[in-house]
């Protein structure tokens, strides 16, 4: 019998954290970069995960300084990523 692990992918994954299921996706893109450990999207994801995943400790406990920090700090990777659009945050200073 195989692995529940043998189908873990990374659209599996990119699914998971679409859908707000924080943990099912840090295990499954855990479990990929045991497999390659190059893999830097991997690793993105992974730590978007555990960011994501603070954030939901920090609004169920209501430490709402934390949740800021946390906040500004996935506003600050979206910026970096160079989005444009209807979707786009420019954290530049003028």
């Amino acid at each position: 019998m195989k692995s529940k692990h043998a189908f873990f992918t990374k659209t599996l994954g990119d699914l998971y954290l679409k859908q707000g299921y924080y943990q099912d996706a840090e295990k499954v893109f855990k479990t990929l970069l045991v497999k390659e450990p190059g893999r830097g999207d991997y690793l993105s994801a992974l730590t978007l995960c555990e960011k994501k995943m603070k954030i939901e400790e920090n609004v169920k406990s209501g430490d709402l300084i934390d949740l800021v920090r946390c906040w500004a700090g996935l506003l600050h990777e979206e910026g970096r990523k160079g989005r444009t659009g209807a979707n786009a945050v420019d954290l530049r200073t003028s």
